[in-house]
This record gives C-alpha cells, structure tokens and sequence, in this order.
C-alpha cells in the first residue's frame, strides 16, 4: 500500500522525522535545565539573587554594586555571596588581536562554587582588592585553542584592552560558569567608591 501511494509514503516518513527531531530537541533541553543538577556541589543550594522592581516593569533586576555590598554585609539566610559582570576585551600583543568574553568576578565566588582549577591556583578574597596585582583565570577551551595547551601558561602575562593580567589558573574542560562562551575569569578588584554606586545596575548575584 505504501509502495502504490509514494507521495503520502515520503510525507509520513517526513511528518514522523520532524516530529521525532523535535521531541529530540525539547528533551535533550529540558535534559540540561531542567534534570540534571549543575555540575556544583550542593547544587541544590545555589540561587541567583535579583531586585525586585516590578513597580517599574523590571521583576527581575541585576543589582547595583551598592545594592550586593549591603546585601552581603547584612543579609543572614545565605552562608556566601559572590558577583560577577559580562567583561569583553580585546586580547592584544599575542598575534593577531582578538575580542574575547570572559567576566570579571568578586573574590569568593570560586570558593562559593566549590571547584577546583585543573592548574595553579583560583582568584581570591586577597586578589579582589583595589590595590592587588590584575590577575585571572582562564577556561580549559581558550588555553587550548588560543595557546596551545601551553604547559607554561602559569605566569604569563596577557594584555586586555591594554590592561596587563598574570594568569594564575586554568580551568578543567567541564567547567562553563556561567556559559560555554567564557574565556575567562578576572578578579574584580573595585573600589570603594564603585561599591558606592546605585544607579548602575550590571550586577549578577549568586
């Protein structure tokens, strides 16, 4: 029967592959957001804290850098607290230049994840101040393909938008905080006067 109706044979067989492709996809998502843990200790603890200003249309803001200070100074229902900002640069003096992504992170939040790094050593309280040497970290894929796997990498100094960082990690491959894309870790190292700040909201909580 279906050798004598070929059309309505190709497009079952069609319909079934779609639908079988989508179903695929829906799970293999829900798979990773919804099922699996993340690849943390105590998973089941971590949340993302957020400003409430629904009045203003916005439920869920990033804090202000004000704002996390208070909260980590006063808050009681969360053992640690940790930030970090979106950070694109442009790599420079190691051949061609080259716009990276990566974030720059306050001082526990390693600590606050529970990882380890694969090599050297993972930023700090001590790294997060103003006055500390520019450090960071790198992800298992950058060191890689941008340098090679390089056993040496520890030490070396790389310059972002003219900025100089001495590396002092790199990541294991499984490690993707807060996405795939990131091609490192920088310590924050803010000011004061830029914890005094209200109005910039650019803050993600964890």
């Amino acid at each position: 029967m279906l050798a004598r109706s070929p059309g309505h044979t190709a497009t079952a067989i069609i319909v079934a592959a779609l639908g079988i492709g989508a179903n695929t996809a829906i799970f293999s998502v829900a798979d990773h957001v919804l099922l699996r843990p993340l690849p943390f200790p105590d998973a089941s603890r971590l949340v993302n804290v957020w400003e409430d200003r629904t009045s203003r249309g916005s439920p869920r803001l990033e804090p202000s850098a004000a704002n996390y200070r208070d909260w980590q100074r006063r808050a009681t229902a969360f053992e640690h607290m940790a930030a970090h900002i979106s950070y694109g640069a442009n790599l420079i003096g190691e051949g061609v230049p080259e716009r990276v992504t990566g974030i720059g992170v306050t001082g526990e939040l390693f600590t606050l994840l529970g990882v380890r790094p694969l090599t050297g050593r993972l930023i700090t309280p001590e790294d997060d101040t103003p006055d500390a040497p520019a450090t960071m970290v790198l992800s298992h894929r950058f060191w890689t393909q941008r340098f090679g796997a390089d056993p040496h990498i520890l030490g070396r100094t790389l310059t972002l938008d003219h900025v100089k960082y001495t590396v002092i990690g790199v990541m294991p491959p499984d490690f993707r905080y807060p996405s795939r894309d990131i091609m490192y870790w920088l310590a924050l190292r803010m000011t004061e006067q830029d914890f005094a700040a209200r109005d910039g909201h650019y803050f993600n909580v964890i």
